[in-house]
């Protein structure tokens, strides 16, 4: 199938430029008198598809890479899995709804977890009383209390900042609480409108330049970018795997 050999691709292209940096780390890979960073290499693709390929591979060998887009933040992963941690919060009694919360890279609960969770009543009771708390903050308090609350008690930074995107697992995180709480302030949305709303915004194509994903912060990473938008700059090492 064409899908296997792209993706095939994709990991023959993050083995090699795994062996750049790797190269680099031990000063042997150099660009003039310099040692070579993630920045100096791109990766030009055709079409965002071949752009989450790449991605995936160089993830898988723990090297952060960001993608240049226009996407909207609504249509991350970290949206859709932060609407499955609030539905939980908006119904603490949902055991079902809890657990799909749990299971979420941005909450962290690995199989063993879930698994002790089952076999272990008394934990399962102190997370039904923890999301308990957090729907009463929400509540009395509104979004933006209850979330810096979760954020500090289940230390959620030190958690994403270890991953190998952690730094755009984390942006895309507080960019949504930000617009989370605007418009829950602005309309005075309850919980479930609120999650409601995020659907919503999941379901359509958005371009508000505010909900566009913020990638100031990535420019040290590997950069992955459509040949259509790579007009005019210029990058160390470039990779063009699928032309």
């Amino acid at each position: 199938k064409i899908n296997d050999v792209q993706e095939q691709i994709a990991k023959a292209v993050a083995d090699d430029i795994a062996r750049l940096l790797n190269a680099a780390k031990a000063g042997k890979a150099r660009i003039g008198q310099r040692v070579l960073e993630s920045r100096d290499i791109a990766v030009l693709v055709r079409e965002n598809k071949q752009g989450d390929w790449i991605k995936q591979a160089l993830l898988e060998r723990g090297i952060a890479s960001v993608q240049k887009s226009r996407d909207s933040i609504f249509h991350t992963r970290e949206a859709t899995e932060l609407r499955a941690i609030l539905r939980a919060i908006a119904e603490p009694g949902n055991e079902y709804a809890l657990k799909q919360a749990l299971v979420t890279e941005l909450f962290g609960y690995n199989a063993r977890q879930l698994y002790e969770l089952e076999a272990q009543p008394e934990l399962l009771e102190a997370e039904l009383e923890a999301f308990h708390a957090w729907h009463q903050v929400w509540q009395n308090q509104g979004f933006m209390p209850m979330f810096r609350q979760w954020m500090l008690q289940r230390k959620r930074h030190a958690h994403l900042l270890a991953l190998a995107d952690g730094e755009r697992r984390l942006t895309n995180l507080l960019h949504l609480a930000e617009l989370i709480h605007t418009e829950s302030s602005l309309k005075a949305h309850g919980m479930h409108t609120v999650i409601r709303w995020l659907q919503h915004k999941a379901e359509t194509d958005n371009d508000d330049e505010a909900h566009q994903l913020r990638l100031e912060s990535d420019e040290n990473l590997v950069q992955i970018v459509t040949i259509h938008k790579s007009k005019g700059l210029e990058y160390g090492i470039v990779y063009c795997p699928y032309l």
